[in-house]
């Protein structure tokens, strides 16, 4: 009889393969920490505040960073690049998602005649009972 390897094993013989893979090029690399060691976070009041204030200076680009970056703001280039059969498809895709919100909210205008019409309550048509 022979034994079959099932799906979840080699996903866990290919986990354990890339863990061993990381821990043997780390510790070629001179590096002697254990890659599964867990460190305590540091909430120091310097480390708090150094925190909060890289998060709202880092919003906003630089001028420097705008400047260098200042071809990357039209949209127009990549625009260009895309074949006539993809656009054809972006364009259904949209026409497709706009009737599904115009189906979808026609139903939700319409619960109270619809529930009127099935003889049911609104609650049994809009599938608040936890459906």
């Amino acid at each position: 009889m022979t034994h079959t390897t099932t799906q979840p094993e080699r996903i866990s013989d290919d986990i354990d393969s890339v863990s061993l893979n990381l821990k043997d090029n780390l510790h070629e690399a001179g590096n002697t920490t254990d890659v599964n060691e867990l460190h305590k976070p540091d909430f120091s009041l310097e480390t708090i505040g150094r925190y909060c204030t890289t998060r709202f200076t880092e919003l906003f680009p630089t001028k420097e960073a705008i400047a260098a970056n200042r071809h990357l703001l039209n949209p127009l280039p990549g625009l260009r690049m895309i074949p006539g059969k993809q656009w054809l498809m972006i364009i259904s895709a949209f026409w497709a998602w706009s009737w599904d919100a115009y189906d979808f909210f026609s139903v939700s205008l319409n619960a109270a005649t619809l529930a009127k019409d099935f003889d049911k309550t609104v609650k049994d048509i809009t599938w608040e009972n936890g459906l």
